[in-house]
């Protein structure tokens, strides 16, 4: 999980990375939820969305 940072550049390819990554965490997320996987890897995930998350920083959500 701690592979996964956010891109800071201003980059549109920054945007891309942040927005391909945030849908591959959130896929695997929903997949080990589905497949009821017992661990604490859905945990860690939940955290890298939150950090990478545009409205949590913001207090948005």
């Amino acid at each position: 999980m701690n592979r996964f940072i956010k891109p800071e550049g201003p980059e549109p390819d920054d945007t891309i990375r942040l927005t391909n990554l945030e849908h591959f965490l959130r896929s695997l997320y929903f997949l080990l939820k589905w497949k009821q996987v017992d661990s604490g890897l859905i945990e860690k995930i939940d955290e890298r969305l939150r950090a990478l998350s545009w409205y949590v920083q913001a207090n948005v959500l």
